[in-house]
């Protein structure tokens, strides 16, 4: 915390050491739900600096994991939506998602807003939303809206996102990823051959993603 109070300066190697530093505040207070270090790291968030504000819209997720806070969520996506850095949208869309974790159908209104949003960055965070709500369930209707991205989005990293998602959605549950796999290669087998090679890493995730 004092290295956040004691680098408030626009140069560079204040905003590596803010970086840093908000990485450290999230690992140490994860899952707490401390909202007095969210409100120490939204400080640096509306900042603006890119690169400090991309590890505390991270670091935001980290210490509300699975707290799913709709006042931080509500927050984070508002200024994901008002700030014109790149790294800040997809630090806060990956701390949404950490939000979420676990919540199953309690995330499915962020993950709405997400996944219909015009950014490609949020619609990205979006899928890992997905991935985190619904980690190790093998929910049906979360592995559908993820094999309709796979194939339909516009943009070639949303596409490729719902792969990763789906290996974390399957875990423990090999008759489903064995599933989605057959399906998703069938729906791309005639439109994006190149795909082949993430799938093969994917499904050899997900199928080895066992419970011990």
């Amino acid at each position: 915390m004092t290295e956040l109070k004691n680098n408030k300066g626009g140069d560079d190697k204040a905003e590596t050491i803010q970086h840093g530093a908000c990485l450290g505040i999230g690992l140490a207070g994860m899952a707490t739900g401390n909202e007095e270090l969210l409100e120490d790291l939204k400080s640096v968030l509306f900042s603006d600096s890119a690169v400090a504000g991309e590890a505390a819209g991270l670091a935001m997720g980290l210490v509300m994991l699975g707290t799913a806070n709709g006042r931080a969520c509500e927050e984070m996506l508002s200024y994901a939506q008002d700030t014109q850095h790149e790294k800040i949208i997809r630090g806060l869309s990956i701390g949404m998602a950490l939000i979420m974790y676990g919540r199953e159908e309690g995330a499915d209104t962020l993950i709405e807003q997400l996944t219909r949003h015009k950014d490609p960055i949020l619609r990205y965070g979006g899928m890992y939303t997905i991935a985190t709500a619904y980690a190790g369930t093998g929910s049906n209707k979360a592995i559908r809206r993820l094999l309709h991205v796979a194939v339909s989005d516009v943009s070639n990293d949303v596409r490729r996102a719902p792969l990763r998602a789906l290996a974390s959605c399957s875990r423990h549950h090999p008759s489903s990823a064995r599933a989605w796999c057959r399906c998703w290669q069938s729906r791309t087998t005639r439109t994006c051959g190149t795909a082949r090679p993430w799938l093969s890493v994917l499904r050899a995730l997900a199928l080895g993603w066992r419970r011990r």
